[in-house]
């Protein structure tokens, strides 16, 4: 996911003209879903510049954590976000400092991967993996 993510902001980045300002960033996450393991992950992310102040941008993110590491009821899981959106940066009068809001739209998806199991039995040779998508938002 993360070596896609890198290649669409390759191309995008090529699509931008040469005198545009063009911003790169990279990322950790921790994500703590509550009844499950913390995941830690890393993300990646482009904006360019469009007006004085305001930009335009896109982010992704992945994130994977482990239950049971080592036993035969092994549970790995996953998330993964894709944002397109809008920045606002202004600057604080008089200072260095500045303030940015903004909006974003995408997709996010989740995932568990176990050992296949039959009714009470584990079978750890095989594996089922649930996947959910769905739509998200950001600021």
């Amino acid at each position: 996911m993360l070596k896609r993510v890198a290649i669409v902001l390759f191309v995008l980045s090529g699509l931008v003209s040469a005198r545009a300002s063009v911003r790169m960033e990279g990322f950790g996450s921790l994500y703590l879903p509550g009844d499950f393991p913390a995941q830690y992950g890393a993300g990646v992310g482009a904006s360019w510049v469009v007006a004085r102040g305001m930009s335009l941008y896109l982010r992704g993110a992945f994130a994977t954590g482990l239950e049971y590491k080592g036993e035969p009821n092994e549970t790995a899981y996953g998330t993964g976000t894709a944002l397109a959106g809008l920045r606002f940066r202004g600057s604080v009068p008089d200072t260095p400092f500045f303030w940015t809001a903004s909006t974003a739209l995408g997709g996010s998806f989740a995932y568990r991967q176990q050992a296949k199991r039959y009714r009470a039995f584990t079978d750890p040779s095989e594996t089922e993996t649930v996947y959910d998508i769905g739509p998200t938002a950001g600021a």
